[in-house]
């Protein structure tokens, strides 16, 4: 049986995301999420405790978010809770819990979004345009080619495209 602990925050981003470059170039992404209660103090409502959270990131998502979210932003985030282990500079061994993000978007109850879709391309290849038959993973030093989304025509039945006739006016 495998044991994971799936987590889902609601709440703002405390920095502006500052995308960082493993050894081996692999972009990647650290940032924290703030949340609060807010708590009924009589007749009025305020703002609990503040809490938290270390969310990580990695490769085209880690782009993606980059491009797309600021400090203060309302944000969902949903991912694994794991325990992270770092040696800091007096040489001790710490752990720290860490959201490890499979997903994150706006608030849409705070904000609102307009979504563009991404494709990563070679920026090495000819033409600098990635082969509409190519699929699959693309290496995360390519460069990034916004795209609208394909027209689904199955719907749509083929007309003669030649001289039409007007229709007769009554």
């Amino acid at each position: 049986m495998v044991s994971e602990t799936e987590i889902t925050v609601r709440g703002r981003l405390g920095n502006n995301p500052e995308l960082q470059r493993t050894a081996g170039k692999k972009p990647w992404l650290r940032l924290r999420v703030a949340t609060n209660r807010r708590v009924r103090s009589g007749e009025e409502w305020v703002d609990g405790p503040t809490s938290w959270y270390d969310v990580k990131m990695w490769g085209d998502f880690a782009e993606n978010v980059a491009e797309s979210v600021h400090k203060g932003d309302a944000v969902i985030v949903q991912g694994e809770l794991l325990i992270d282990e770092y040696t800091n500079t007096s040489n001790v061994t710490l752990r720290t819990a860490v959201i490890h993000a499979n997903a994150l978007g706006p608030d849409l109850r705070a904000a609102t979004a307009r979504v563009t879709r991404v494709n990563r391309i070679d920026p090495g290849q000819a033409g600098g345009e990635r082969p509409a038959e190519e699929s699959g993973p693309v290496d995360a030093t390519s460069a990034t080619q916004r795209v609208e989304p394909p027209v689904d025509m199955s719907g749509f039945e083929e007309v003669f495209d030649g001289e039409v006739e007007p229709l007769p006016v009554e």
